[in-house]
């Protein structure tokens, strides 16, 4: 069994994050935009139906038939929202997890990493994104297991199966930081997210663009958590491969 120092990991969360600031907030940003702009359609139909109460007197059929009309935008949002948001924490994860190794690579190679890997990727967020849509205590309990996956899955570029057991091997003894991360980011983003959520009672579009400003900023940690939970996991059990080693020196 191999403690690692949680103080620390928590410190080289935000040093990651505040050392790579620019470039974080430069990829939430773009991965962000397709979507609100998908969603601005959604936000006239809101302002139609009387902002989020609903209190302006429409047609019945009107309404119907701007709900059908909206279907293809929701379905858009949900598709992209996903891939933007596999492919951000999955950015995130590698880039953060190289940097803090001392290995740090460039924007190209860090999605090139995560695109050339990406079914895997999808596969395993995939499993983790039904386990909380079910509910979120199955994937705190998966997350106990599979929490540090993806870094390993991109970091040492193995397969998905062998990347699961790495993530179960490495999280022995210190199970409980994967979901406690995951539980204290999940609280920062939806209390940063309230200011964004009472704006879009007044005004629906700068509500998106608050709510938005906040994603920017928190979504990166969501992929940064676990990778350097990974690093230190992996500097804490001295179980390199001949690569890792070299880089860790």
């Amino acid at each position: 069994m191999n403690r690692i120092d949680i103080g620390r990991v928590f410190g080289d969360i935000f040093t990651v994050w505040w050392k790579n600031v620019g470039v974080y907030m430069g990829v939430s940003f773009a991965l962000w935009v397709p979507v609100f702009l998908l969603n601005l359609p959604l936000l006239e139909l809101q302002e139609k139906l009387g902002g989020p109460f609903g209190m302006q007197p429409v047609d019945e059929a009107e309404v119907q038939q701007m709900m059908i009309d909206a279907i293809p935008f929701w379905i858009g949002i949900i598709l992209l929202s996903m891939f933007s948001g596999v492919v951000g924490s999955a950015f995130y994860g590698y880039h953060s997890a190289m940097f803090l190794r001392g290995s740090p690579v460039t924007l190209g190679a860090a999605f090139g990493r995560v695109f050339s890997r990406i079914f895997a990727v999808f596969l395993i967020s995939l499993i983790l994104a039904v386990s909380f849509m079910i509910c979120c205590v199955p994937f705190l309990v998966l997350s106990l297991w599979l929490y540090v996956t993806v870094p390993a899955l991109l970091v040492e570029n193995i397969g998905v199966s062998r990347a699961i057991d790495r993530s179960s091997t490495l999280l022995e003894g210190n199970r409980i930081w994967g979901p406690l991360l995951f539980i204290i980011l999940y609280v920062g983003m939806f209390m940063l997210g309230i200011p964004g959520g009472v704006v879009q009672f007044v005004d629906p579009f700068w509500g998106q663009a608050v709510s938005g400003l906040a994603s920017i900023v928190t979504l990166p940690f969501f992929g940064i958590a676990p990778a350097v939970l990974y690093v230190h996991l992996v500097r804490a059990t001295g179980g390199f491969t001949e690569t890792l080693t070299e880089v860790f020196e």
